[in-house]
């Protein structure tokens, strides 16, 4: 994570792939947690099968088609499931679903036995008939119960208005009747009037009757009606496609369930291996570099790990053991890289130190002093680590007499330097003596008299600098040379640490000539070497950088022999190893 008001710079996409390679173990290990927790689980379920019927409810001849979501419903409920339970016991569950027509319904059941789930089918398939009937012949026998009420109370009403009727007819016809001594005109009077009071109480009660003799055979018509209706909703349904005993299990689906986990364990794994980046502090690759320190200090190298970084104690120099190996060419692209550093102003002083211990400065400083003499330098290594020494045992040398001797006067400089054996142009001042007080000896002004006398016979200085975050002593050494170089660890050194580094370098006016990446993983380093094995002939292919910079000749190689194939820290066409043709050196 970077730091408030630290250098931010865009991720690209290939710095996404750069760190899912990085962190491919969190997702597989992702995946494999997933997707064998989903297997697991699914080998561990129960097989359940599935039987399906289609069923056509109704007739075509029909009037309105049922309402399909209703019958699923009905289907589904507890009373349907009750009278199953009691045809078929261990009867599984069922769903209804619609079948693509209006009168068209699946049915289907699910049970741990294929037979009982082709049973369970059938079993629910009568149950739902049989309760359709019932229902059906429930409502129309409430239906009958109230139509009859209805008609019995009509027929009353008709009795009573029959009745009234008979009884004035009769009434009126008894006043009809002939009497004694009338006239003729009288008794036709009498029958007009009877004529007329007829007409009257028909016109009085027989709308009435009417309307009630109209009413009841609409009722008994309804009645009827609703026995027919009745009678069509309590048939049963048809089954179409009977169900059938099912050979394979809907349930658990091994390669459909691992398909899915093993999607979800990738989208998981790809987000834990991004929360975990973004969490992790440490530098991997040149990128979190200039990640942590923006553009403006370079990387002038990237170091790929090897075997004997694991053994912190042992002082192999790769660059005499293994001098045609990819760490070897390493060394010798940080060497080309800081002649071009020195193209304008050259350094002829350069420490090498790091932000704290253990992050493999001292065998930094050794392989490049041998790259260096090789390449023709007369080259000087001073030890000013003088906490913890180590310089010395890297060429097997004595550190009896060195750099304390010399400072507080005990040997001079001439017989304090120390040949080393088999590299020719490579001298040793050891550390000497460990003093109690490095930081004293370290700021007095012999240390500058010392490294001109060095200097004099144009040698190139190499001095191994103590980390400098723990002890003051690297950050005084620095500000005396004419540059420094900063060696960070792969997977050790944290961004904060580099950045509080080269902060140290700054406020004591020390130039920065760049940042030496030790340890990288083979995946993520950004060098290929194109070079001839000259004991088998054969071209070997190294990575290099994505984006070479114009080409540049190197300067202060003489040994080296760069040309197409065979140019030891560079690509056979004039490039460093780097990839880095130009580097600005930072003041």
């Amino acid at each position: 994570m970077s730091e408030t008001g630290a250098p931010r710079l865009e991720f690209e996409f290939r710095d996404y792939l750069t760190i899912l390679r990085r962190r491919k173990f969190t997702v597989v290990i992702a995946i494999l947690v997933v997707l064998g927790s989903a297997l697991f689980l699914s080998l561990r379920q129960a097989k359940i099968y599935d039987a399906t019927a289609i069923l056509l409810i109704g007739s075509p001849n029909d009037g309105a088609p049922p309402d399909i979501d209703t019958e699923i419903r009905i289907l589904e409920s507890a009373e349907v499931r009750g009278i199953a339970q009691k045809k078929l016991a261990g009867i599984g569950s069922v769903s209804g679903a619609p079948g693509g027509s209006k009168r068209i319904m699946s049915v289907s059941s699910s049970s741990t036995s294929p037979t009982i789930a082709a049973k369970g089918v059938t079993a629910y398939v009568d149950a739902y008939g049989e309760y359709r009937q019932a229902k059906a012949q429930e409502r129309l026998q409430q239906s009958t119960e109230q139509t009859q009420a209805k008609i019995d109370d009509l027929q009353k009403e008709i009795d009573t208005i029959t009745t009234d009727l008979d009884a004035r007819r009769a009434a009126i016809d008894a006043q009809s009747l002939p009497v004694n001594g009338e006239t003729p005109n009288q008794a036709q009077r009498r029958l007009a009037d009877a004529a007329r009071a007829r007409v009257e109480v028909e016109e009085q009660l027989k709308p009435r009757l009417n309307s009630l003799l109209s009413q009841q055979i609409s009722l008994e018509q309804l009645r009827r009606d609703f026995v027919a209706s009745s009678q069509k909703a309590g048939e049963r349904p048809s089954v179409i496609t009977p169900p059938s005993v099912p050979t394979e299990p809907v349930s658990p689906q091994p390669v459909k369930d691992g398909i899915i986990a093993g999607s979800a364990g990738l989208v998981l794994g790809i987000a834990l291996a991004l929360l975990f980046e973004y969490l992790d502090d440490s530098i991997n690759t040149p990128e979190d570099v200039r990640r942590a320190l923006g553009n403006e200090v370079t990387v002038v190298g990237v170091v790929p790990n090897w075997g004997d970084w694991k053994d912190g104690r042992r002082g192999e120099i790769v660059t005499v053991s293994q001098p045609k190996s990819p760490v070897a060419e390493a060394y010798r692209a940080i060497r080309t890289s800081i002649s071009f550093v020195g193209l304008d102003d050259p350094i002829n002083s350069l420490s090498i130190t790091s932000p704290s211990a253990g992050e493999g400065k001292t065998t930094t400083l050794a392989n490049l002093a041998v790259v260096l003499a090789g390449a023709g330098r007369k080259v000087v290594i001073v030890d000013c680590d003088l906490r913890r020494p180590r310089l010395h045992t890297f060429f097997g040398l004595s550190n009896t007499v060195g750099f304390t001797s010399v400072l507080i006067g005990e040997q001079p400089l001439s017989a304090a330097l120390q040949r080393v054996p088999g590299i020719e142009r490579l001298s040793l001042l050891a550390s000497g003596p460990i003093p109690p007080n490095p930081s004293e000896l370290l700021s007095s002004t012999r240390l500058t008299g010392i490294l001109r006398q060095l200097r004099a016979d144009g040698a190139f200085v190499l001095v191994d600098s103590p980390p400098l975050l723990p002890v003051t002593d690297g950050a005084l050494i620095a500000s005396v040379m004419d540059s420094t170089l900063l060696v960070a660890s792969a997977g050790r050194s944290t961004r904060k640490q580099v950045r509080q580094a080269v902060d140290t370098l700054r406020r004591a006016h020390a130039p920065l000539t760049g940042v030496v990446l030790n340890r990288v993983a083979t995946a993520d380093s950004a060098y290929y070497y194109y070079y001839e094995d000259r004991e088998t002939g054969a071209t070997v292919r190294r990575r290099t950088t994505r984006n070479p910079e114009p080409e540049y000749a190197p300067v202060g190689a003489v040994d080296d022999e760069y040309r197409n194939g065979n140019g030891h820290g560079g690509d056979g066409n004039g490039r460093s190893g780097s990839g880095r043709a130009r580097i600005e050196r930072n003041r």
